[in-house]
């Protein structure tokens, strides 16, 4: 349960977010994958918040990997992903006057970027006020369990590293990586994939 007991109050969007994409990543993963459900599911998973575009990138990269034999259901995912991500852009533009607005008076967007991933993966994992290990040392097992899977159901490892890591280097690269413990909230959206190398482990 942790870190989610420790900020509900904080973490809606983290919550919706991770259903999401695990309906998105479950619905893609049955024998006769229905087009309309996943790509709405994945525009969704855009408008709850920016910052799960690399999850949205991650899991339809694997979509056209799964659909690569089905040129018109690619097409319909597009156009369905174009229309919502206009929708959302154009929304910004409306109500803030910028398809993306700035996160402070300060600056846009990109100026709030360091890429100093390594460090923030130690802020992360290992910090002694922030980091996940620090909030429930269960998760060390997702080490092991992770060099397990990759062993054992190379697919899922790759699908589930497809997914996560280009949003690791997304939260790893902003240079506000939260105070007062709250850091490991934003594990939330990939915690599935912790989980599952867990359950990898015991299995």
């Amino acid at each position: 349960s942790m870190p989610l007991i420790a900020f509900t109050n904080i973490i809606s969007t983290e919550v919706i977010s991770v259903a999401v994409i695990c309906a998105a990543y479950l619905s893609l993963k049955k024998e006769k994958v229905n087009t309309l459900i996943f790509s709405l599911l994945v525009s969704a998973l855009f408008w709850i918040h920016i910052k799960n575009a690399p999850l949205c990138a991650g899991i339809a990269l694997l979509y056209f990997v799964y659909m690569r034999k089905k040129p018109l259901q690619i097409l319909m995912f597009v156009v369905i992903q174009a229309v919502f991500a206009s929708g959302y852009l154009y929304l910004n533009y409306l109500k803030v006057g910028s398809i993306l607005p700035s996160y402070s008076e300060g600056g846009g967007i990109m100026d709030r970027f360091t890429f100093e991933n390594f460090r923030g993966i130690l802020v992360y994992f290992l910090d002694r006020q922030q980091g996940l290990i620090f909030f429930s040392p269960v998760f060390l097992l997702s080490f092991a369990g992770a060099a397990l899977l990759i062993k054992t159901r190379r697919k899922e490892a790759l699908e589930t590293a497809l997914i996560s890591v280009p949003y690791l280097i997304l939260i790893t690269s902003w240079d506000d990586w939260g105070t007062g413990s709250s850091a490991s909230r934003y594990f939330v959206q990939i915690m599935f994939v912790l989980t599952a190398c867990i359950a990898a482990l015991f299995s």
